[in-house]
């Protein structure tokens, strides 16, 4: 009795976790995402004596029309700090472009709007002295973190703010989506899209191997727990598919953000998603058919509510699996919609182990 006991009291903890770590996994990716796409903070200050820099603007250069900045020979004239060694808070001023003409200053726009017509100068202004300079402003950078509300936090924890900024510009990093998302709504990007991109796929993946272990160890106690209620020591049905499911997710992973141009590449990596699916609900098909045939012997050990719950939503999770397939079949959802269909269907699929985790009574 004792041994069961603990045995139950192992399948509630696993079952919990198993609803735990992939809701982080999904969650924390989405988070940390944004966090990313919406981080404007950088270092950008330049130091010259050689400011403020000036072309003359003449027919050889169509008058300034269209300025290079290989014109002013940037890089040899200015020295930038180096933006991996300064802090976030070196904060630099804006560069200034203008152009002088009969002693005024004038922006860019203000320029072409008064002296020329369409692309080329007006003809009375060809004679006149102009040159185009570059200088720094008054102004501070706008994404200078010294002027933003964060600035007081960075100050007492600087360490976040600039590991965000070593990873955001970082060569190896690729935004899923140039903005904010939250896709379980707005369906801006697939899962497998946004957590195989560095650094992303440091979060995820890990946590989807612990969940893939997690689930292996799920299907065993569950057998276990079984084999001690009933007196019996049989291979289920739902051990052997469960246990297929958990592979099946492992490998997944493991193919998550390789990139094979390779159809038959393609074709194996969807054979494997699809399989995890159809194996993971074959298996809790045949795990609550197991329950309701022994519900007699459960009844000192789990809760009936939840038990039926558990029953329900198994049910209701194989109808809305078919109704969606059977649209799939027959029309193009819009990608978006494809992309809320996935996100939510397996949030909704963990449920499953939270129910687990809840169905059976703490004996002590």
């Amino acid at each position: 009795m004792v041994q069961l006991n603990l045995i139950i009291s192992r399948l509630r903890k696993i079952s919990f976790f198993l609803f735990l770590v992939p809701t982080i996994a999904l969650f924390l990716s989405i988070l940390a995402a944004n966090i990313l796409v919406t981080f404007k903070f950088d270092v950008d200050t330049f130091y010259s004596n050689n400011l403020p820099l000036s072309i003359n603007c003449n027919a050889k250069n169509d008058f300034c029309a269209y300025v290079d900045k290989a014109d002013f020979n940037y890089e040899n004239k200015l020295k930038r700090v180096d933006l991996n060694k300064a802090p976030l808070d070196t904060c630099g001023k804006k560069l200034y472009h203008y152009v002088l003409i009969d002693n005024q200053k004038l922006d860019i726009k203000e320029y072409k709007k008064k002296y020329f017509l369409k692309t080329k100068i007006n003809n009375k202004f060809i004679d006149k002295d102009i040159n185009y300079f570059v200088d720094i402003s008054d102004k501070e950078k706008t994404n200078c973190i010294k002027y933003s509300k964060h600035y007081n936090v960075y100050k007492i924890f600087p360490f976040p703010y600039e590991l965000v900024r070593k990873i955001k510009y970082n060569s190896s990093y690729t935004a899923a989506s140039s903005i904010a998302i939250f896709p379980l709504i707005d369906g801006d990007t697939s899962i497998s899209n946004l957590v195989k991109r560095f650094p992303i796929n440091l979060i995820f993946k890990p946590l989807l191997y612990i969940t893939s272990i997690l689930m292996l160890f799920y299907w065993i106690t569950y057998q276990k727990t079984f084999d001690k209620i009933t007196g019996q020591k049989k291979i289920s049905k739902f051990f052997l598919f469960g246990s297929a499911s958990s592979f099946f997710l492992f490998f997944h992973v493991l193919l998550l953000g390789s990139e094979f141009d390779a159809d038959w590449f393609k074709k194996l990596r969807k054979l494997i998603i699809v399989s995890f699916i159809l194996c993971e609900l074959i298996a809790q098909t045949f795990l609550v058919r197991r329950i309701y045939l022994i519900k007699s012997l459960l009844n000192k050990y789990t809760f009936k509510s939840i038990i039926i719950s558990k029953i329900i939503f198994v049910i209701t999770i194989i109808l809305i699996t078919i109704i969606i397939l059977a649209i799939l079949s027959v029309m193009n959802l819009p990608q978006k919609v494809d992309y809320i269909l996935e996100w939510n269907y397996f949030l909704v699929l963990l449920i499953f182990y939270l129910l687990s985790s809840i169905m059976w009574k703490k004996i002590n």
